[in-house]
């Protein structure tokens, strides 16, 4: 191991001078490299708080930079549990909070992942916009909450929406509890099949679109069919809920014609 990296992860902050006074063009030889482990990416990984604000002193660029593995230094301090480096880069850098890495997994993302929610509000107040981010799944925040079942870190996220007041937050609101992933679930479709009642009566609450239907062509109710969810069954029904079978199919290249 080079003696920078050596500094890097014991926290050396005299180490790393020394490696700049012997070579002062290190730092942009490792910036040329598409995928590199940084000084930073070793820091961070180690969780050396001081050691890694020196870095983003010197080198703002490599807290965006991915390794070989596909994550930024802010990923590895979440990965190690290294919480307050994580805020503390984001304080430095609010931008930090959208930097996508492997599967386009951001920082809030992985903060939804854990049910970590005093986190996720710290960089929902930085940065309100990261909710918008999804991973190649076209998952957003809300998504990942359910499929990991951070029921609480769901029902967050909902109230975090319904309290924004930037600008087109309304718009915003609609956009994300109606959002699709991959298959073409809503959140929804995903707490209808997780059988989670109290969170269909949230979403109904918010005017979610009731009868979207995902790429195999069926709506919320059509998950609800066995006696366990007949509270649920209610009420979408009550909604206004209807099967996907019981939805037109609109010929859009018949209306083009016209």
């Amino acid at each position: 191991m080079n003696p920078l990296m050596e500094a890097s992860h014991a926290g050396d902050t005299d180490g790393l001078y020394a490696a700049t006074r012997e070579n002062p063009n290190i730092f942009a030889e490792i910036d040329e490299i598409p995928f590199a482990d940084t000084p930073l990416h070793a820091s961070a990984s180690k969780g050396h708080i001081p050691y890694s604000m020196e870095i983003m002193k010197l080198m703002p660029l490599f807290a965006t930079k991915l390794n070989t593995d596909g994550f930024s230094p802010i990923h590895l301090a979440l990965q190690n549990e290294h919480i307050q480096l994580a805020i503390r880069l984001v304080e430095k850098n609010n931008d930090l909070v959208r930097v996508k890495g492997r599967e386009d997994i951001t920082p809030l993302h992985y903060a939804v992942e854990k049910g970590n929610v005093e986190l996720m509000a710290r960089f929902l107040f930085v940065s309100p916009k990261s909710v918008e981010d999804v991973n190649v799944r076209n998952e957003t925040a809300l998504h990942i909450a359910l499929r990991y079942e951070m029921f609480e870190a769901f029902e967050f996220l909902v109230g975090r929406l319904q309290l924004s007041y930037h600008e087109e937050a309304c718009y915003l609101e609609k956009k994300i509890l109606n959002w699709i992933d991959a298959e073409g679930n809503t959140i929804l479709h995903i707490a209808t099949f997780k059988k989670q009642l109290q969170l269909v009566r949230l979403l109904i609450n918010c005017k979610v679109d009731i009868n979207a239907k995902n790429v195999e062509g069926r709506t919320a109710l059509d998950y609800v069919q066995d006696d366990n969810t007949i509270e649920i069954k209610d009420l979408l029904c009550s909604a206004g809920a209807v099967g996907g079978s019981s939805i037109p199919i609109i010929d859009y290249s018949a209306l083009l014609l016209r």
